[in-house]
Formats: C-alpha cells, sequence, structure tokens
C-alpha cells in the first residue's frame, strides 16, 4: 500500500490518513468562514471520520461498526464541519469536505458531580456545606451529555471551529435530550494546553485530575475532567424524587456501615 511521504505524511498508510490534506494543497485555497457548513455526520462520512480520529487518537479510533453502531443510538449525536472548496460550488453544489467533528454521548450524572452544578449552571470544583447538599438532591437521576471527542484538522484551526462544534453539540444535546440534563461533561490530557484552554473559552470547568485515563505513546496519562453547567428553572421541581433516592441512598451507606461493624465485632 502507497505511503502518502510527498505529503509530509512519511509512515502512514494511505487508508489512514485523511484526505482532506491533499485536497486542500491540490485546492491552494484559504479556508475561510463562508465555505463552512455544519450538520450531523452521514454514514458515507465514516470513512473520514474514521481517518481523521486516527490522526488525532493514534491509540484509540472507533471502528467503521463502531460509527454505525452510534449513528444508529439514541445515545449518540456525531456533528461535523465541512468544507466546501469555493472552485466545486459550480461544479457540484454537493461536494464538501469533512475537516472537523465532535461527538456526544447521553450519559448518568456521576457521583461525584452531584454536588458540583447548581440549579443556576454554576460549577463549584469542591461544593461545601448546604449549597453542595442542595446541588445533589436537585441533580439526582439527572443525566449529563459527555463529549467523547473532538477534532479539526491543523490547515482550519484558529477559524473558531472548535467553539462551534461545541455549542452546536450542545444545543442538539438539550434539544434531544431535554429531560434532566443538567450539563457537559468531557476529559482532556492533562499536559494538552491549547485543548484545556478551549474548554476553558467555552465554560468548562476542572473539577479534577484522573490518573492513568489515557494510554498513549506506550505510557499510561492523566487526563483532567471538566464540567460545564446548565442554567435551568428547577427549583421544588422533583424535589421529592430527589430526596427519596437520597433517603435510598443515605440507607444503603449505612447498611454498608453496619455490616462493616458486625464483622469487626
Amino acid at each position: 500500500m502507497k505511503l502518502w511521504s510527498e505529503y509530509g505524511l512519511a509512515g502512514k498508510e494511505i487508508s489512514v490518513v485523511a484526505r482532506i490534506h491533499k485536497i486542500i494543497r491540490e485546492a491552494n485555497v484559504p479556508i475561510r468562514h463562508e465555505d463552512l457548513a455544519y450538520g450531523l455526520v452521514a454514514e458515507s462520512d465514516i470513512e473520514d471520520c474514521i481517518a481523521l480520529e486516527h490522526e488525532w487518537f493514534p491509540t484509540m479510533f472507533s471502528s467503521e461498526d463502531d460509527y454505525r453502531d452510534m449513528m444508529g443510538s439514541d445515545q449518540y449525536i456525531v456533528l461535523g464541519c465541512f468544507w466546501k472548496p469555493p472552485r466545486s460550488r459550480a461544479e457540484d453544489e454537493l461536494k464538501k469536505y469533512l475537516i472537523g467533528n465532535i461527538l456526544i454521548a447521553r450519559a448518568n450524572i456521576e457521583q461525584n458531580d452531584l454536588p458540583c452544578i447548581s440549579a443556576k449552571g454554576e460549577v463549584s470544583k469542591e461544593p461545601t456545606g448546604w449549597q453542595g447538599l442542595r446541588n445533589s438532591f436537585l441533580n439526582l437521576g439527572k443525566q449529563i451529555i459527555e463529549i467523547t471527542s473532538i477534532g479539526v484538522i491543523d490547515e482550519a484551526r484558529g477559524l473558531g471551529i472548535g467553539s462551534k462544534l461545541i455549542n452546536i453539540a450542545m444545543e442538539q444535546g438539550r434539544k434531544k435530550w431535554p429531560e434532566r440534563t443538567v450539563g457537559m461533561s468531557l476529559h482532556v490530557i492533562e499536559t494538552s494546553k491549547a485543548a484545556l484552554s478551549l474548554y476553558v473559552k467555552n465554560g468548562f470547568v476542572e473539577t479534577r485530575l484522573v490518573q492513568n485515563y489515557y494510554h498513549m505513546g506506550g505510557k499510561w496519562v492523566a487526563a483532567r475532567y471538566m464540567l460545564k453547567g446548565f442554567a435551568r428553572n428547577e427549583d421544588g421541581k422533583g424535589l421529592t424524587e430527589a430526596m427519596e433516592e437520597f433517603g435510598k441512598m443515605l440507607l444503603k451507606m449505612m447498611d454498608s456501615l453496619l455490616l462493616s461493624e458486625s464483622k469487626k465485632s
């Protein structure tokens, strides 16, 4: 199989290198905002999704079957940023190329995150006292939108595409999963300053460091876990149900403590 050494990508097989790099070089035109479109990724875009993901995450990219399953599931949304070269418009209105994408999933809020998000959408790293307890009541049984992957090709960075993808994903996620969705979450490599800056700019707050989260270059590296809350008018709504769930959780904790004490005696 041929290698794309002429494009500065020596050592990578053509099957796992995004064709967009060659297309951009041959088009010889800058990528402009007016030539971009955003929308759902189709099955015909899966090959390009995998190629791009392989570049961004060479040790943990999704397969073709993974993407098909996600596209057919109510638990995921796959969105893309598409570039339409100016010269292609007159020739073929349908000609567009994937240059960035974002994958989001619906997930149950983790126990550690319960006290962190207030009904106003504010995120606290270490909430204390009644505010943390109140947040926990309101967030019990709620869900969160998880960004599982996001990326933009090098040639298109600096145009705000990453921020646009995050905002569209947030809008689409809240529209598709309006019930019980209280915020967004993500993991980012601890040392990735550019990605961290993007997320902070878009309202994400780091709440904890997760050791040995990514396996890269033959070693495990840490990830920053980040949250973004959604403001919601929820005071008094569902509180009885939340308290009932909280009561069950307390009973379970007490049962565990009693069992532990009985074993000691």
